[in-house]
């Protein structure tokens, strides 16, 4: 899982939304668009990690269950099983 799967969509957000990156290439602009997404969630006081919401390693499989992917996968922009989500919530703690 990088970002790498979709830096030019990234990268699009990044200098549609955010309107950073202008002036660097797609990963640069994609990277400036996470921190900007990031620092946005922030000034409204939103958590951007699981540490902010009380969330432990503990909790990671009970939080897994909650998707109810039974073996099935998830998403349309890159599919995603069970072990891809269990591993999108270790890099948020």
């Amino acid at each position: 899982m990088s970002i790498k799967n979709g830096v030019a969509r990234f990268a699009r957000f990044a200098r549609n939304v955010f309107n950073v990156g202008m002036s660097v290439d797609d990963e640069s602009a994609a990277l400036e668009g996470i921190e900007a997404f990031k620092s946005w969630l922030k000034s409204m006081g939103l958590p951007v990690n699981f540490a902010e919401l009380g969330a432990k390693e503990e909790d990671i499989p009970k939080l897994v269950k909650t998707m109810n992917l039974s073996g099935n996968t998830l998403g349309s922009f890159q599919e995603l099983d069970e072990s891809d989500v269990e591993a999108i919530y270790r890099l948020c703690l």
